[in-house]
């Protein structure tokens, strides 16, 4: 007769446990882990030991992979690889190359459902912040997704471990994007971004070259990440800016009335000059006021030059400007 001990009862039943198989129900469940990239690649799965926690989030259904039938068949080819690689390392546990792989796989076929495979894969990985950015990233390209609330569930949950550490993540957007974001005056990246700092207030500036640089202030949530959005306009082109009077001042030709008067005047005394000559019929000279009448035409005519000059090439001189150089003209000092 043989005689069980407690410990061997146990042993037995332990290993029974372990032999048997996974319902369907479960089966099916792990099998939905990872959110299949390419219409063509396996819905391949982690294991069930390797299995994400219950309270994350399900992934997205499979979609039909319609989009990538802009890709020719090197970088189809090349997406998958990526993708199949992505999903070995996964299921083998090796959350870092897995999102490495995921990564590459959507710089060649920037679908949403690669961002939430990164996700998954940072996820496991025990870094909040970086999985917490995926999932934000997903649901903002697919808000409609039929997971849309387990994600945004899972992005709460990862928001308040955040909190936790005393910071919370914020996202800069640009339109155009590639700009250079600075946080209270230190520069920090290229839009798009994404990282964390403390609650509160905080300016965000963002410049582009031959765009208006522009300046918020904006208050970080301590519970939530937040987007936050800058449309960029353009510059106008040196010379049409500031000094856009000027350029259509030179263009123009623009003549004030001063310079006209002063024309006018130089155009009259030395017509006067000529009129008084005339009758005169003198042979031996200028008349007294024919001198007269020649002086003041030809001092008219050197002040109205000048003042010509001043509203060609100095549009931006000032009427004050002007009425001191006629000034100056007419004392002998110009």
């Amino acid at each position: 007769m043989i005689r069980l001990t407690k410990p061997a009862i146990l042993r037995g039943v332990l290993l029974a446990s372990l032999s048997l198989p996974l319902a369907p129900g479960a089966q099916a469940q792990t099998s939905r882990r990872l959110a299949p990239a390419l219409a063509s690649a396996p819905a391949a799965a982690p294991s069930a030991s390797n299995a994400a926690p219950a309270e994350q989030p399900s992934p997205p259904s499979p979609f039909n992979g319609s989009t990538a039938g802009n890709l020719d068949d090197k970088a189809r080819s090349r997406a998958r690889s990526l993708y199949d690689q992505g999903v070995q390392a996964y299921n083998e546990s090796r959350y870092y190359q897995a999102a490495a792989h995921f990564s590459d796989a959507y710089s060649v076929f920037p679908t949403p459902q690669l961002l939430f495979n990164v996700a998954k894969a940072y996820d496991k990985l025990g870094v909040p912040s970086s999985a917490l950015s995926f999932y934000r990233d997903y649901l903002r390209k697919l808000p409609d997704a039929s997971d849309a609330v387990d994600v945004g569930n899972r992005v709460r949950e990862l928001e308040a471990t955040l909190a936790q550490r005393g910071v919370q993540q914020l996202s800069v957007l640009s339109i155009p994007p590639r700009a250079l974001l600075a946080v209270d005056g230190t520069p920090v990246g290229i839009t798009p971004w994404t990282g964390e700092t403390w609650p509160g207030e905080h300016r965000l500036t963002v410049t582009l070259d031959g765009h208006k640089a522009l300046t918020k202030f904006v208050t970080v949530d301590a519970l939530r990440a937040e987007d936050f959005s800058f449309d960029l306009k353009r510059a106008e082109p040196v010379g049409t800016a500031g000094n856009g009077a000027s350029a259509s001042s030179k263009s123009s030709g623009q003549v004030s009335a001063l310079t006209w008067i002063v024309l006018g005047t130089a155009t009259a005394a030395l017509g006067g000059t000529l009129v008084a000559e005339m009758a005169a019929k003198n042979s031996s000279g200028l008349t007294r006021t024919g001198a007269f009448f020649g002086g003041v035409g030809i001092t008219a005519s050197v002040l109205g030059g000048v003042l010509l000059y001043l509203d060609l090439y100095e549009p931006d001189a000032t009427p004050t400007q002007k009425r001191r150089a006629f000034v100056a003209g007419v004392s002998g000092r110009f």
